[in-house]
Formats: structure tokens, C-alpha cells, sequence
């Protein structure tokens, strides 16, 4: 009865603790010092929110990824990200996290990430291969598009191909 009494308590700490590092991380009254303090913490363990409340400034850039991956054998692959205009409403609604992920995961601070994501992204391309991300070496490109202002008309599609006319790499992970 102790052990489960106890179980519920630190459950519903850890909800608090998880609550009170979003509101910090997102609120724009919070304290800056307190949100200095809690922003890396939100941000190592997935809860970082990018956003503010109360009407954030509204999208102006599009983004898309390709990771270009060569194994330890020489041979090659290329991953892209989903490309959202293109999936049906199930398809989007389901993979929003991830599109979410992908749309703030390229940020400096986000650099942790990236070895990891990497090896996922080998793993992924060579399912059939257990030790597939050994020795491989991944390079991560975003590409971009500028959506333009709701000003200029007029407005195109949002079914219409974007023309991603800019990108950097991001990172070059080489896996051990």
C-alpha cells in the first residue's frame, strides 16, 4: 500500500515538473531567468515548445530534408523527408510530431540530436541490416523555400509544388 501510495505521488510530481517546464519554456511572462534555466532542460528532453503564445509571427520559411548516406561497403542511399502536400489528411495528421520535429530539429541547439538521427537514418535505409550505421557516414542537407508574404497576390495553392531554391548542409556525421 506504502510502494503504491508512494508511486502515485512521484507520478504526479513528475506531471507537475512536466508542466511547469512547458509553461516556462512557452510563456513570454515567465521569468527570463527562469526560462534561461529551464529552456536547455525542455530542449534535451523533447518538451522545448519554439513557439510562443498568444500569436506567434506566422511561418515564412518551408524546409525539407535529405540525408545522403554512404555505408562502410561503398554503396549509397538517400532519405527525404515526408513531403506534407503530397500525404492525405490521415497521413499528416499521424505523422505531426515528426513534421514538427523536422520543422525545429536544425537549430544549433539541436546538435545533440544529430549523431543519433544519423544513425537512425542509416539503420532505417538498410533495414535488413543490424549494423548497418557502422562505419557509415551520413550528410544532412536542409533545403528551403521562402513562402512569400500573404500581401502578394495571388495566393498560390498550397497544393502547388514549392521550389526549394536554397540549402546547406547541415551536418556530416561520420558513425563509428
Amino acid at each position: 500500500m506504502l510502494v503504491a501510495r508512494l508511486r502515485l505521488v512521484l507520478v504526479n510530481a513528475l506531471i507537475a515538473v512536466i508542466l511547469a517546464v512547458v509553461l516556462l519554456d512557452a510563456l513570454p511572462q515567465a521569468p527570463a531567468a527562469l526560462g534561461d534555466l529551464v529552456r536547455p532542460l525542455a530542449r534535451r528532453v523533447g518538451l522545448g515548445q519554439h513557439w510562443q503564445v498568444f500569436a506567434p509571427d506566422p511561418d515564412s520559411v518551408n524546409m525539407r530534408f535529405r540525408a545522403e548516406i554512404t555505408y562502410r561497403d561503398g554503396q549509397t542511399a538517400v532519405w527525404r523527408s515526408p513531403n506534407w502536400p503530397q500525404q492525405s489528411v490521415w497521413e499528416r495528421m499521424a505523422g505531426h510530431r515528426r513534421e514538427e520535429w523536422l520543422d525545429n530539429g536544425w537549430g544549433q541547439e539541436d546538435s545533440p540530436a544529430w549523431p543519433g538521427w544519423a544513425r537512425h537514418l542509416a539503420r532505417l535505409m538498410r533495414p535488413d541490416d543490424p549494423q548497418a550505421d557502422r562505419d557509415a557516414e551520413v550528410k544532412i542537407v536542409v533545403e528551403q523555400y521562402s513562402i512569400p508574404p500573404a500581401s502578394d497576390r495571388p495566393w498560390r495553392s498550397w497544393r502547388e509544388p514549392s521550389t526549394f531554391d536554397e540549402s546547406w548542409t547541415l551536418t556530416i556525421e561520420k558513425l563509428p
